[in-house]
């Protein structure tokens, strides 16, 4: 997990704000955190609900589509 730049939040809020309404999120004062694909997985292993682990698959796949 890391927490994203400055540069890297204005960059998607400008990418997404081109289909969504995002202007709360333009303000706000701390700075989103992301995981790494190897981070998902980590994740992936400690939570242990049947939801958990469908959404860990969909974002495993989500890494492997943008990937390729």
């Amino acid at each position: 997990m890391f927490q994203l730049a400055r540069e890297e939040y204005h960059r998607i809020l400008r990418i997404q704000s081109e289909t969504l309404e995002l202007e709360r999120a333009k303000f706000t004062k701390c700075l989103p955190y992301a995981f790494t694909e190897q981070g998902v997985a980590m994740l992936a292993t400690i939570l242990r609900t049947k939801v958990a682990e469908e959404v860990s698959i969909k974002i495993m796949d989500a890494f492997v589509t943008m990937l390729t």
